[in-house]
This record gives C-alpha cells, sequence and structure tokens, in this order.
C-alpha cells in the first residue's frame, strides 16, 4: 500500500525539490528500504521525467516493481536498456555460440569437393561478426558501478522467482559475480553464493560462502556487525551445511532489526529460498524472523445523543483503549488498516501510532460530510483526534471522493477495499491478517456496521473480539452526567435514490474508426461467433448483468467483481479465439478494456424506458478505458480491492468445505495514471490471469499480487 494516498505521497517528495540524478536517488532509496514500493515507483516516473537516460533510477524503479511483485512490468521497463545490462562475459559467451558453430559447420561440410563453407556456415560467420562487433560498439557502455550491479542482480533473480526463466538467473549471477569481483565486500560475496546456488553452481556457491563467512566472522568478533552483516552470515553458513551457526547469527541479526520488517521479510525470503532449493533450515532461524502482524481493525462508534440501547456510551473510552491495547500488545501488531469514526476506530489507531506501528487509514467518502457524519457529533475533541490521526496516518485512502448522500452503502464499500487493500499487503509481506472488533450485541447488522464487516470476514480463526457489553457491565451502571455531545448535524444532500455498489467494465474497439463501410457488416457477424463462444463459456447474461454498447464501445456492469472479471476475460479469449480473416476483416480487432468499482444509482431513462445505471464512478471507468492497452485488462484500486476480498472468502469458503481452490487473477501495480478528458488520477494495476503459482514458498493462501 502506498504512502499516504499515492499523488500526495509524490507530491510531498517533489516539495523537498529534488534536482540532480543523486537528489532524486537519495528520496527514493529509503521508500524501497521502507518496503513502500508503490511510492518509490511513482516517484521514479516522476524523476524520469527529468532525467530518462538515468540507468541507476530506472533500476530502481524497475525493483520497486518486482518488490510489489510486478514482475512483467519490470521487465518491459528495462526493455529498452536490456543490451545495456549484461556483463562483457554474457557478450562473450553469446559470441562464443555463433563462432563454436561455425567451427562445427566448416568441419562437417569439409570435403575434397569442396573448399568454400556452405551458406549456413557463411550465416554462422556473419552473426559472429556482428557479435564481436556488438562487444567492441558496447564496451565503453561497461557497468562498473556496483550499486547498479548490486540492483541488476536483485531484479533478475526476483524476475527469476516468479517467471522461472534460467537466463535471468544467470544474468542475475554474472551480475553479482561482477559487483564481488569489483568490490570483494561480504554483502556482494552472500549474493553470489545464493545466486550461483540457485543456478547449479554448487563448487563456486560454497566457495563463495566459506570465504563471506571468514570476513564477516571478523567483522562481527570486532563488534562491528549490523543487520546486514548478521543475516549475511547465516545465510553463508547456511550455504556451508552449519545450521547450528546460521541460528546463531540471525538469533543476533533480530534483535539489530529495530521492528524495521522490510529486512526481516527480505531475509525470510532468502532463507524460504534456499530451503525450497534443497538447503537443510533449522526451524529456529524461521522463529527468528516472523513478518509483521497485520491487523484489520473495525469498532462501534461513540454512541450519538438520544440512544434508546447504549452500545458505545462516551464513559467506556478508558475501558476500550485498555482492551485494544491488550489485544494488539498479544498479537504483537505492527499494521494496521481500518477506518476513522469516532470512538473504537480513533482509540485504535492511537493505540497503534503509540506502539510505533504503520496505520492505513480508509474514508468512505468526502472528507467533510466524514467528520460530519462520523465525527462531529461526539465534539470538538474527537474531531482534533482525527485530524491528528490523518496526519500521522501512513497513509488516507478515500473510497469515493463523493458526499455521503446518506447512502449506508458506501460503508459497507469502504470495509470491503478496506478489507481487500490488507490482503494484498499482507500477500507482499508473506502473513495473513487479524481481524480485531469492538463489538456489541446490541450493534445493527446494517451496512457498514461492525457486525457487517464481522459477517464478510471470511477466517474466524484470525478474529479477536473486544465485547462492549461485558466492559459495560464490569463499568457499572452510566455516570449521572456522560460526557456531553453534540447532536449530529443533519445528513449533507441526503437523497431518496440509494446508490449501490457496482463492478464496472468499459471497452473500446481499437481500429474500427479505420474499418471501411463493407466492413460493418463483416464485423457484426464476427462479433457474433465471440458472443456465441462466450455463451459457451457460461457468459451469458445473467440477472444482476447490465449491458449496453454504442458503436465500438461496450459498458458491462455487475454485482461481482470475480464476475465481472471472468466477462472481461471471456471477452478477450473469445475475440483472440476467432479467425478474423475468415471474415474478410482488414486487421485483427483487440479491446482496450477497464475494469472499476464504486457506487452507482439504478434506474430507467427517461426517455427510453430501458434500464440504467449511471453515476460518477461510471464515468471514472469510462475515463481509465482510454489509457489502456488493448488485449489487456486495466483495474482501478477499487476494483483490485474487491477483487481480492472475494477471492479471498472464495477460497475460506472452499477450505471450509473441504474442496481445492486456485485464485484465478493477479494484479501488477502500474502507478498513478492520469484518466482521459482530465478526471483526475488514479492507482492503477494490471490485471492478468494466474496460469500456475511459481514460487514454493509463497502463501497459497493469500491473493498472488504478482505473476508467479
Amino acid at each position: 500500500m502506498q504512502g499516504r494516498d499515492s499523488g500526495e505521497g509524490v507530491a510531498g517528495l517533489l516539495r523537498q525539490r529534488p534536482v540532480s540524478e543523486a537528489d532524486w536517488t537519495a528520496l527514493i532509496r529509503p521508500l524501497l528500504d521502507d518496503g513502500q514500493y508503490f511510492l518509490a515507483y511513482d516517484a521514479v516516473r516522476q524523476s524520469l521525467e527529468h532525467h530518462p537516460d538515468s540507468l541507476t533510477l530506472t533500476l530502481i524503479g524497475a525493483l520497486a516493481l518486482v518488490r510489489s511483485g510486478a514482475v512483467a512490468e519490470a521487465r518491459r521497463l528495462l526493455a529498452p536498456i536490456d543490451r545495456r545490462l549484461e556483463t562483457m562475459e554474457t557478450r562473450l559467451a553469446r559470441a562464443f555460440e555463433p563462432l563454436q558453430a561455425l567451427v562445427r559447420r566448416i568441419a562437417a561440410a569439409s570435403s575434397p569437393a569442396s573448399d568454400a563453407p556452405d551458406a549456413a556456415s557463411l550465416t554462422a560467420l556473419t552473426d559472429l561478426a556482428i557479435g564481436l562487433d556488438e562487444i567492441a560498439t558496447r564496451s565503453t557502455h561497461r557497468i562498473d558501478d556496483p550499486g547498479d550491479l548490486r540492483l541488476i542482480a536483485e531484479i533478475y533473480r526476483t524476475s527469476w522467482q516468479h517467471l522461472g526463466a534460467g537466463a535471468d538467473l544467470h544474468r542475475a549471477r554474472d551480475a553479482a559475480a561482477e559487483a564481488y569481483r569489483l568490490t570483494g565486500a561480504p554483502g556482494d560475496g552472500i549474493v553470489l553464493a545464493t545466486v550461483a546456488f540457485l543456478a547449479g553452481n554448487i563448487d563456486l556457491a560454497v566457495t563463495t560462502a566459506r570465504a563471506v563467512t571468514a570476513a564477516l566472522e571478523t567483522r562481527v568478533e570486532a563488534g562491528k556487525g549490523d543487520f546486514a552483516d548478521l543475516a549475511g552470515l547465516g545465510l553463508a553458513r547456511l550455504l556451508c551445511g552449519d545450521g547450528d551457526g546460521a541460528t546463531a547469527a540471525f538469533v543476533t541479526a533480530a534483535t539489530l532489526a529495530g521492528g524495521r520488517y522490510p529486512l526481516i521479510i527480505e531475509s525470510l525470503h532468502d532463507v524460504r529460498l534456499l530451503q525450497a532449493h534443497g538447503v537443510a533450515v533449522p526451524q529456529g532461524i524461521f522463529d527468528q524472523l516472523p513478518p509483521p502482524c497485520l491487523v484489520v481493525f473495525a469498532g462501534s462508534p461513540i454512541d450519538a445523543p438520544g440512544l434508546f440501547e447504549p452500545v458505545f456510551p462516551p464513559h467506556l473510552e478508558h475501558a476500550v483503549r485498555r482492551a485494544i491495547d491488550q489485544r494488539l500488545e498479544a498479537i504483537g501488531a505492527d499494521i494496521g488498516f481500518c477506518s476513522a469514526a469516532c470512538g473504537s476506530d480513533i482509540l485504535f489507531i492511537e493505540a497503534m501510532l503509540d506502539r510505533g506501528g504503520e496505520v492505513h487509514l480508509f474514508l468512505p467518502f468526502g472528507l467533510e460530510d466524514f467528520i460530519a457524519a462520523r465525527v462531529a457529533y461526539a465534539g470538538p475533541g474527537w474531531v482534533r483526534r482525527f485530524r491528528k490521526a490523518l496526519k500521522l496516518a501512513s497513509s488516507v485512502t478515500h473510497t469515493t471522493d463523493e458526499g455521503y448522500l446518506g447512502h449506508d452503502a458506501l460503508f459497507r464499500f469502504n470495509n470491503q477495499v478496506i478489507m481487500g487493500m490488507a490482503r494484498l499487503r499482507a500477500g507482499f509481506l508473506l502473513t495473513e491478517p487479524h481481524l480485531v472488533v469492538a463489538w456489541s450485541y446490541l450493534t445493527p447488522a446494517e451496512a457498514g456496521s461492525t457486525s457487517d464487516f464481522i459477517d464478510h470476514w471470511p477466517d474466524i480463526s484470525r478474529l479477536q473480539m473486544i465485547d462492549l457489553d461485558e466492559l459495560a457491565e464490569a463499568g457499572g451502571p452510566l455516570p449521572v452526567s456522560p460526557s456531553p455531545v453534540t447532536p449530529p448535524t443533519a445528513v449533507p444532500g441526503a437523497e431518496e435514490e440509494q446508490r449501490t455498489i457496482r463492478t464496472m467494465l468499459f471497452a473500446d474497439m481499437v481500429g474500427f474508426s479505420k474499418l471501411r463501410e463493407q466492413d460493418l457488416p463483416r464485423l457484426w457477424r464476427f462479433m457474433k461467433v465471440v458472443a456465441e463462444r462466450m455463451a459457451r463459456a457460461g457468459h451469458a447474461d445473467a440477472s444482476d448483468t447490465f449491458i449496453e454498447a454504442w458503436g465500438d464501445a461496450l459498458y458491462v456492469n455487475k454485482g461481482s467483481a470475480l464476475d465481472l472479471a471472468d466477462y472481461a476475460f471471456a471477452l478477450l479469449d473469445a475475440m483472440a479465439g476467432v479467425d478474423w480473416a475468415a471474415f474478410a476483416l482488414p486487421q485483427q480487432l483487440q479491446f482496450r478494456t477497464a475494469l472499476h468499482a464504486g457506487p452507482a444509482y439504478s434506474g430507467h431513462h427517461p426517455l427510453t424506458g430501458r434500464p440504467l445505471i449511471y453515476g460518477s464512478h461510471v464515468s471514472r471507468a469510462a475515463r481509465l478505458e482510454p489509457v489502456t492497452v488493448p488485449g489487456h485488462v486495466y483495474a482501478s484500486q477499487q476494483f483490485v480491492a474487491l477483487l481480492v476480498a472475494e477471492e479471498s472468502a472464495a477460497r475460506h469458503e472452499a477450505l471450509a468445505l473441504k474442496r481445492p481452490y486456485a485464485d484465478r487473477y493477479q494484479a501488477d501495480y502500474l502507478g498513478i495514471l492520469s484518466l482521459a478528458k482530465n478526471y483526475g488520477q488514479q492507482p492503477v494495476y494490471h490485471l492478468r490471469k494466474i496460469v500456475s503459482l511459481r514460487e514454493p514458498y509463497q502463501s497459497s493462501s493469500s491473493f498472488t499480487p504478482s505473476p508467479p
């Protein structure tokens, strides 16, 4: 999850006025170290506008992407400089391949009847000349900056972990070897030993690990070792077969981490990777590398005046805070996701901040409406605490920017986004979220309430409940003079028509405007076959589906994010599966496709009488579609969060019924993109179907945020 709203986070960086490449690097590297990968990538995109030829900034951007799981996007970012990233050894190896082929061909083709090499041999000779020329012309671009070589090694090692391409692992090994040759630093040595082991170069791995072990033991004995030294020593000892020594190193490393969980996660990745490839890892090491504890919180707000049955009377504030502190301490909470209503929410935020934790806040609608509806009625003191919480939070996200209008469905939507984004973040951190609630039996199970949140939480084993009724009984009768509260203000601009949460698809056919008049009947015959294929795949119109089309544009509206994602990919598959040439069309046609989720009105058009779904979020979905890539599916953050929440619910239901379940989709973060027609900016993801899980150590119970 990006720090603050992503655009605001980048704006904060820009206020520091970075100018040089070094300034940008100094600003962005700490974001990587803190695990703020999305914000780091957004900042890199800004920096490359000023320094488009910067190798270091490009590599940092690619590293931010691969760490967040967006490997395919990282590869696209590196594509223009792919050859530049090769070490001299890699270039020589590629040049020797045609030389070897040439020798073999000349030997095979030589005969008394012919003194000239055959055509294939001449081709091989040409390839050799090209390869040697490339070495000569590119030798001036040899990378000799150890920092850049380290970035290259990590990028390609992580890419190999996700995609399984052996060539990536070899490139990581070569870059690591060059960095170690230049520096002799133990940190570079352990990277080389690790990737050499993964690449099957066991002798190189063990030899390097022994050298690293000796160097780091000397450093640690001199009292100079930091976390990186101790973690590196642990990995080196593992590669040397010294499990007890490795455990001792990680015990010391854990004490030096100082709660910096990105360091823990990086080491945990390395240890699990070695274990998955045959290295014996003692359980004690995993005990020293626990992933951070992520907590989702939902709780009742302070009672409004005149409530017939008190749920959270003001005098319970201190008791609720104590109970929250106890729950957070018991589970070791590090990261919190919640809303920010007066009462339980703000108490949770303050408790997390007092623990030194990271807090991400989600507001269901516009700021002033939220204050009026969920904070101000409890008094100015709560408003001050609310505004302070917003300033100190790691991020603040508005699930919708519009007003409340009295539509409680926005609260449920906010809960779903909180759950989805928390699970997405947990997947990056190799963990599973807990839900902590401050709940009363009297809490109505209305949309967006604490009871509603509990009902939609799929994993009851990770639920911690604070019983407000028990706290009230333990606290005795209500005081004679309860804390004063201000009557709630009227809901701003309440409307009779209620909005409901819908998922929306907009698609536009690329190349439609270039079709000739005589092509149009053939196009619609082509699309009829596409529709038949979709119907056979089970994507005929459903009761909760609204479909509208005009010209080459398609608008589909459904209630479920999973259903709409299924529909979007079925449409692309059907389009790709029909032979367009058989219909005498001049080109293969593709859709640009965008998915979004948000509140919308339902009704009928007053002139046509046809069903109508409308609202500002329908327009937002339409403005996202023009910035997408043909043949791919892009999605807003709201849609991805809803999709993750639905996938999680489906997975836990399958587990409860002892049925197998495989996640269907993955989301690669693209960054903050500007929407069409000056419609603002939006965090955007590239949505893909999951083919297989490549990383054996990645939890199968978490949403997969990138392509393994």
